[in-house]
């Protein structure tokens, strides 16, 4: 869990179950860069086809993985990039949309660390290049506004995709 201070949720319609999953999904922000990142480098290889004959002839034919996925690896991994790119930029998208609410000044920084770091709020407040130009309470309110749009987000994501 990403900070130590009890979160209240229960006017923004999110039950503490839910927000821990939420707190979880935004925990592997870092990871999950990293490895869109590096499946751009990945060097993939086409498995030998099976082949078959019939009639004389022979046909090659990629034989399925199982479970309803692909039998081509370069559309698995671009399809596996883009599901983390999209959780990337759902987080980011809650983050700028949660950071909206404090006029005339950006809390965007502190705030998308203080919900992808384990050190959360007290990370985020320690560390001077980080630290939000706001108080404590608005900022806490910033961040539950960030989970509630979270999980509309990703609600919204999930029936579209």
């Amino acid at each position: 869990m990403p900070s130590t201070r009890p979160i209240k949720l229960d006017d923004w319609g999110i039950s503490w179950e839910e927000y821990k999953e939420l707190t979880y999904f935004c925990l592997q922000y870092d990871q999950k860069k990293r490895d869109a990142a590096a499946l751009l480098t990945t060097r993939i290889s086409t498995p030998t086809p099976a082949t078959y004959h019939k009639g004389g002839k022979e046909y090659g034919v990629f034989l399925p993985h199982g479970s309803g996925q692909t039998s081509d690896p370069v559309a698995a991994t671009a399809a596996k990039r883009d599901r983390l790119l999209r959780d990337v930029h759902i987080i980011e998208q809650a983050v700028m949309a949660a950071s909206r609410i404090n006029n005339g000044y950006s809390i965007y920084p502190s705030l998308l660390r203080a919900v992808t770091t384990r050190g959360g709020v007290q990370a985020a407040m320690a560390d001077p290049d980080s630290r939000p130009p706001c108080g404590k309470n608005e900022f806490y309110e910033a961040r539950r506004k960030f989970f509630w749009i979270l999980r509309e987000l990703k609600n919204e994501n999930a029936q579209t995709g």
